[in-house]
């Protein structure tokens, strides 16, 4: 009861624009604190799939390019079911994470 009695005070506390901000930051850090690795990959892809909703194809191929000079190409024949796009991108994918130690 203590604890909602503080809560209840708490929200008629008028807070800084800095302290508004840190108290987003927190809730963020809490919130993704409690996610499962599975809960935290898929609103990661959900936030990436958001940032590139409103990109015209050609817009899209740029950020991807910029992220990996090969990735659109593969990509592309892997949506557009391009013989032989599925083992390509899977080959793809397997470099990369084999090069993961390389890079840590």
């Amino acid at each position: 009861m203590l604890f909602h009695k503080i809560l209840n005070a708490m929200n008629s506390t008028k807070i800084t624009p800095q302290q508004l901000a840190d108290l987003k930051h927190e809730f963020a850090n809490l919130m993704i604190g409690d996610m499962s690795p599975k809960e935290l990959f898929e609103f990661a892809v959900h936030r990436v799939v958001c940032d590139v909703a409103t990109m015209k194809q050609e817009e899209l191929k740029d950020h991807i390019d910029e992220y990996d000079e090969y990735a659109y190409e593969i990509l592309e024949d892997y949506v557009t079911d391009t013989v032989g796009s599925y083992e390509c991108y899977q080959e793809f994918i397997h470099e990369r994470n084999a090069n993961d130690w390389i890079d840590d």
